[in-house]
């Protein structure tokens, strides 16, 4: 980047195509350009197949609209480039003359020509009646103002892609889009944004196109995950200015721990094969239990800075009340981390062994509850001390998680655990274990997800992101869509839920400076299975998770069909788990 202190105008450009009408549809996206260039932006990022429309039926349909790259839409377009000296990312159906294969694609265009051109990867059913995998990887450019990377559309449903253009140094995603099924701005957007440190420019399609309803909502989202710009409806310019250097400090990103690649290893193994063709035995390494129907509650601890032994009191008084008010057996319940101590600040001073006061306590209360206790620990081993996470039982302590990925304040005290992804199957299906802002890292929920998890107990202690409120649309979306309520829109751990699909029990703390927002997320973003503690304070709540294998109506369980998973392409990803020197923060 030539200068770190200059900042620059940006603009996501929403754009209705008409479906075919490539001439048509050029003039107005010039015309577009050329209003986004003399307000003074300099990156200009329009739709996916802008222009041609999105919904093609076959690959004959859509055969007189491919062109190469560089031809003919992309040279007139440089030429708009070279006018006003901007750089454009534009989306178009693209012809592959060695090969005959049509992709769905973008291109980088400059001042000077094509600098670079992506293919989409991972596709969506309607991708498929006509376009290829894309076969260029994830490539990253340097621009006067920053480097580049660029995703189209469902490639943005999965962690990775946005993952491996931060670590070749990314700055800032272009992302055209025709985004469906979900309000615009999509949660994946936010989350992608938020755990790569990255600006993210997203321009959208509007409108109906044979009966598809687009969602608009282009937008320009923070590097800490917050909404900067949005267009909710029509033809127009979504402007922002963006500093050229990521930003890593705002609220929540101060807590963003290491990555580990060398403990990700799973994150290239193929998707599984499904549960409806092979024998549970052969799906996965060790075979999933049969799952069920079961009760979960998340603990939210309050405003009390209490001593342990009176915290681990009032907990259990409040589990107990909970319990008798909600009429119905508790299977398991998560309490946040470092969950007894008055000060997480002072944690090492308040480390104990394992078993000790706080495992002793656990176990006991698992015994009158009849359910088990995840919860978080400062653990003194000797000399050294970590950030734990236990599962107590009737019968004791069954997991002990060492928090793998430290961060700032972890390592102030604590030293990392050094086992891999931990888990244990209970009757209540695969349950493995996070702590804290090891959800901001998109590997480690993942690489649980691969091996079999069915939940996620998330016992946390975490200041942010605070979830993120979108303005109401006029977009005429499907009722299920509408219903869904704009406020906490975006919350991460219902982002990490839904894009690993299982469920996510995340307890956190609700005392000063911790944010609350605890939660039980269900494996899909529709229809929203949930329960969510809006706030800080002293809270619980509990929601029924769904663990077998086939739900009531004869539909695969999403938590053990796992379609986000299945659909990856892993053998793109190597650069996530490649050794790289010196501690590594993205």
């Amino acid at each position: 980047m030539a200068d770190d202190s200059a900042a620059f105008r940006v603009a996501a450009i929403q754009f209705e195509p008409k479906h075919g009408a490539v001439e048509e549809n050029l003039a107005r996206i010039i015309a577009l350009c050329e209003g986004a260039a003399q307000q003074g932006c300099h990156l200009l990022v329009l739709p996916e197949m802008a222009t041609t429309g999105y919904v093609f039926a076959s690959r004959q349909e859509i055969a007189p609209l491919v062109e190469p790259i560089p031809g003919p839409s992309t040279e007139r377009l440089v030429k708009v480039a070279s006018a006003h000296n901007c750089w454009i990312v534009i989306g178009l159906p693209e012809h592959d003359p060695q090969t005959g294969a049509f992709y769905n694609s973008a291109a980088l265009l400059g001042p000077q020509g094509v600098v670079g051109k992506v293919r989409k990867v991972h596709l969506y059913a309607a991708d498929t009646h006509w376009a290829r995998s894309g076969t260029l990887g994830f490539p990253v450019w340097e621009t006067p103002f920053g480097r580049l990377g660029c995703l189209i559309c469902m490639d943005a449903c999965y962690p990775e892609p946005a993952r491996l253009l931060a670590l070749k140094g990314a700055e800032i995603i272009c992302f055209p889009t025709n985004w469906v099924d979900e309000r615009a701005p999509g949660a994946d957007w936010f989350t992608r944004a938020f755990e790569n440190g990255v600006y993210w420019i997203a321009a959208d399609r509007y409108g109906q196109e044979r009966g598809v309803q687009f969602s608009g909502g282009s937008s320009i989202i923070g590097p800490d995950g917050q909404l900067l710009a949005i267009r909710d409806e029509g033809d127009g310019i979504v402007a922002g200015e963006m500093a050229p250097r990521a930003v890593r400090d705002e609220a929540g990103r101060e807590e963003l721990p290491d990555r580990r690649p060398e403990l990700y290893p799973a994150l290239l193994l193929s998707p599984p094969w499904a549960l409806e063709i092979f024998p549970r035995r052969f799906c996965h390494s060790a075979p999933l239990p049969e799952g069920q129907r079961s009760t979960v509650a998340v603990v939210q601890l309050g405003d009390d800075a209490l001593e342990p032994e009176a915290a681990r009191a009032r907990a259990a008084e409040r589990l107990e009340t909970f319990r008798e008010a909600a009429g119905q057996a508790i299977d398991l319940v998560v309490l946040p981390e470092l969950a007894f101590i008055p000060d997480p600040a002072c944690a090492g001073a308040w480390a104990e062994p394992i078993p000790g006061p706080s495992t002793d306590w656990a176990v006991k209360l698992s015994r009158d509850l009849k359910a088990w206790l995840a919860f978080g620990l400062p653990e003194r081993d000797g000399t050294i001390c970590y950030n734990t996470a236990v599962l107590c039982g009737p019968d004791g302590v069954s997991v002990r998680y060492r928090k793998v990925h430290l961060n700032r304040r972890d390592r102030e005290w604590a030293q990392p655990g050094n086992e891999g992804p931990v888990w244990v199957d209970l009757p209540l299906g695969r349950v493995g274990f996070l702590i804290g802002s090891e959800a901001f890292l998109p590997e480690w929920p993942r690489v649980l997800a691969i091996l079999g998890a069915d939940l996620i107990c998330a016992p946390s202690a975490v200041r942010g992101p605070r979830p993120v409120d979108l303005p109401p649309t006029r977009v005429p979306l499907p009722p299920d869509l509408c219903a869904i309520p704009d406020a906490a829109y975006w919350h991460l751990w219902r982002a990490r839920a839904a894009e690993n699909n299982l469920y996510v029990a995340f307890a956190n703390r609700g005392d000063p400076p911790f944010m609350g927002w605890s939660g039980l997320f269900g494996p899909s973003l529709l229809p929203r299975t949930e329960a969510l503690i809006k706030g800080s304070g002293e809270q619980i709540t509990c929601l029924q998770v769904d663990t077998r294998d086939v739900l009531d109506d004869g539909r695969p369980n999403p938590v053990r069909y796992k379609a986000l998973i299945r659909s990856r392409q892993p053998h793109l990803y190597d650069a996530l788990t490649a050794a790289r020197s010196g501690r590594e923060e993205v």
